[in-house]
């Protein structure tokens, strides 16, 4: 219970918001607003031309979020685009991180194919910030292609042994040179060797608008990771809530309580929460020095533009060659 918990205290415009829980034919379920877009995968599917790329910042912008929460960092442990839902306002949302710790699901079956390769070799290690940022990439993957990662391998064994191996999803015509340099930088067998959410969610955020090159990824990684290592007050918000802390109540009696039959009200759709019920500025400058907060990406993305300006102004990433130039987005 304690992850429903600290579930429901979670805010920000990118995270799906839970009510609480219910018991229905002896089999809990949560209580979420109702996303009539349904995931991002079948969203994709009636919207094809949207901004793939927009979506998955969005999303990693949440994942973000979870992974710099103080003092207790939240590792979501099945990202997927079948857990990223589309708000009315066409925003990406983060659902169901850690429930199947709350539900006893101890199978991968349904996501071997997003499972880091550590997950898979040593049965006793547990789902890390370093395995999310894995199933973040397979997940641009399968986003930018339309298919799960390792489509082409039918059974699931068959996946296991491939990246216990150390073999990667073969390059798709769909991804661009930059995407790909950051995708195989998530990929690295090493967990200690792949970049930080922040890290990469700069990268998403400034390949919306720019070209950048191969090298001039892995510069600007190398870069961010060297700067924002240990540096733990330049994040996201911190978690806020409006409510009394006993509005999720701590002890057994009171969660028995939400443990509720389903009525006929339960099938109805719960709105979403509203504008003020989130931080008022929940997005902050990832940059080293900075920390400008900001209310939306769309507003926080021309500031970290000026940031990469100017340190390449500076010198940086000359090794790189990068070059400014207008830009839509990764292939679609």
């Amino acid at each position: 219970m304690r992850e429903l918990r600290s579930w429901h205290k979670l805010q920000h415009p990118h995270i799906v918001q839970i009510h609480g829980m219910i018991i229905e034919h002896k089999r809990p379920g949560l209580v979420m607003p109702y996303y009539k877009h349904g995931h991002l995968m079948q969203y994709l599917r009636k919207n094809p031309r949207v901004d793939k790329l927009e979506l998955i910042s969005q999303a990693a912008a949440g994942l973000e979020y979870l992974h710099n929460l103080v003092p207790r960092a939240v590792v979501h442990g099945d990202i997927k685009a079948a857990n990223i839902l589309i708000s009315d306002h066409h925003q990406a949302c983060l659902t169901d991180f850690g429930v199947a710790e709350v539900f006893g699901v101890t199978g991968y079956t349904r996501m071997i194919r997003f499972v880091a390769p550590e997950l898979l070799k040593y049965s006793e290690t547990s789902f890390t910030r370093a395995s999310d940022i894995w199933a973040l990439g397979m997940t641009v993957l399968q986003v930018s292609t339309g298919k799960v990662p390792f489509e082409h391998i039918k059974k699931h064994t068959t996946v296991i042994i491939h990246v216990a191996q150390g073999h990667l999803p073969p390059r798709p015509d769909e991804i661009d040179d930059p995407l790909w340099a950051l995708l195989q930088r998530c990929w690295a067998s090493d967990p200690d060797k792949r970049p930080s959410i922040s890290t990469i969610a700069v990268l998403l955020l400034l390949m919306t608008s720019q070209r950048l090159t191969p090298m001039g990824v892995n510069d600007l990684v190398d870069y961010l990771e060297h700067q924002l290592q240990g540096i733990s007050n330049l994040h996201l918000a911190v978690a806020t809530s409006n409510r009394p802390a006993s509005v999720f109540p701590e002890n057994s009696r009171e969660i028995g309580n939400l443990e509720r039959k389903a009525s006929g009200h339960d099938s109805l759709p719960h709105s979403e929460p509203t504008p003020a019920a989130v931080e008022s500025r929940p997005f902050c400058c990832r940059w080293p020095e900075c920390g400008a907060r900001f209310t939306t990406l769309s507003c926080l993305q021309p500031h970290e533009l000026q940031h990469w300006a100017h340190w390449r102004s500076e010198g940086n990433g000359t090794r790189s060659r990068m070059k400014v130039v207008p830009y839509s987005g990764a292939k679609a």
